[in-house]
């Protein structure tokens, strides 16, 4: 499964903060992937704690996080997501990496959710609908047929389960 991480996982991993155990755990067992974004946050913020360049540059290539660049369609998305997230507090970051997520998991959500989730349901539902519109036209309201559509029930029944014992007495 593919993970994108945001800078604040990063930086718990880097300075082994809490949370840093989850994320060594995601690094270990998946792929992981993070917005060219996060990973400028992430040496603003080791630069500013006198890290060098190199030196967290080393550190971003020991956790093999491969950065992903922000493009035109994220810086868009990023944009389009400032309203509905500026109650939370949401940095440009932020919503790249929520971006990033957004764009990679598109595909899935057109071809998985809607194409085979959305397209079972509903097409189940309108299976459901056709069979309840065909039996409606059978109802007739008269209580004559819908006895002796039971007795026919209970006839074809008795005769499904009483035929492998009857075709065994025939064939003696």
């Amino acid at each position: 499964m593919l993970y994108v991480l945001d800078a604040s996982a990063l930086l718990a991993l880097i300075q082994n903060e809490r949370g840093s155990a989850v994320v060594d755990a995601l690094l270990e067992d998946h792929e992981c992937v993070a917005s060219s974004v996060s990973v400028a946050e992430v040496g603003s913020k080791l630069a500013d704690k006198g890290l060098a360049p190199d030196e967290w540059r080393r550190l971003l290539h020991q956790m093999d996080v491969q950065a992903i660049d922000f493009d035109v369609e994220q810086a868009s998305t990023s944009a389009l997501l400032r309203p509905t997230t500026r109650e939370l507090g949401l940095s440009l970051g932020d919503r790249a990496c929520l971006a990033l997520a957004r764009g990679m998991g598109l595909g899935l959500w057109k071809g998985g959710d809607q194409g085979l989730i959305d397209g079972l349901i509903n097409g189940s539902a309108r299976a459901v609908g056709g069979l309840g519109a065909a039996m409606r036209q059978l109802q007739t309201g008269f209580l004559y047929w819908y006895a002796l559509v039971m007795v026919l029930g209970v006839f074809a029944l008795l005769s499904w389960r009483l035929w492998p014992y009857l075709s065994g007495l025939m064939a003696r």
